[in-house]
C-alpha cells in the first residue's frame, strides 16, 4: 500500500482545520495487489458534525458531471478511497463506517480502501473487498509513493494549509445542535 505524500497531507490538513469531522475521496490506481492512493483528493461540500458527515448529494452529482464533461469519466470510478476523521478519537473504523462503506460500494464485485484519521495524526487504512463476499483487512504496512521524511512532509503541509483552509470554510457545513438541548433530551428521555 502506497500513499502520495500530498495525499496524506491533505487529508491531515483537512482533519486539523476542520473542528468536527470531516470526509472526502481519493483516487486510487491499483496494479496487482499494490494499491496506489494519488495526490487528488476530493472534499465535496457537505455537513459535518461531531459524529458525522454527510455529502451534498447536489455537490457529488455535479462532480460527477463536471469530471464527465471534461473527459475524465473514466476517473471517476477509480475515486474508491473514502477518508474521514474521527476529531480527536481513536483512528479506528466503527460500525457507523462500515455502516457508510455499504452505503459507498455499490456493486458487490468492488472493493474500496478507507482511511480514518484524527487531530493528533494517527490514522488507519483497511481495504474493504466485496467478493464472493465482503471482507476486511485492515493495512498495516504504508509506504510513501516518493520519498518523503519529516521536513518534506511539514514543507508540504505549511505549502498546502491555506488552500485547505479555504477548501473546507467553502464546502465544510458544521452543525453544532445547541449543547443545552442535547443535556435537555438527555435527562428527559
Amino acid at each position: 500500500m502506497l500513499i502520495d505524500p500530498v495525499a496524506l497531507a491533505d487529508i491531515l490538513l483537512a482533519v486539523a482545520l476542520t473542528p468536527v469531522e470531516v470526509s472526502g475521496l481519493g483516487r486510487v490506481e491499483r496494479n496487482g495487489r499494490t494499491y496506489s492512493i494519488a495526490p487528488d483528493i476530493v472534499v465535496f461540500r457537505q455537513t459535518c458534525s461531531m459524529g458525522g458527515t454527510q455529502f451534498d448529494e447536489t455537490a457529488h452529482a455535479n462532480w460527477v458531471h463536471e469530471m464527465m464533461r471534461s473527459g475524465n469519466g473514466e476517473l471517476i470510478n477509480k475515486h474508491r478511497l473514502w477518508w474521514h476523521s474521527h476529531v480527536y478519537h481513536g483512528s479506528v473504523f466503527s460500525s457507523t463506517d462500515d455502516a457508510q462503506m455499504e452505503r459507498l460500494a455499490g456493486t458487490p464485485d468492488e472493493w474500496w480502501l478507507r482511511l480514518v484519521a484524527n487531530k493528533y495524526g494517527k490514522f488507519s487504512l483497511c481495504l474493504d473487498k466485496f467478493k464472493p463476499h465482503r471482507q476486511t483487512e485492515e493495512i498495516k504496512k504504508i509506504g510513501f509513493t516518493s520519498p518523503t521524511g519529516k521536513e518534506h512532509m511539514r514543507g508540504l503541509m505549511l505549502e498546502r494549509k491555506e488552500r485547505m483552509r479555504r477548501e473546507i470554510a467553502e464546502k465544510v457545513v458544521v452543525f453544532e445542535p445547541d449543547q443545552i438541548e442535547l443535556i435537555l433530551l438527555e435527562i428527559f428521555k
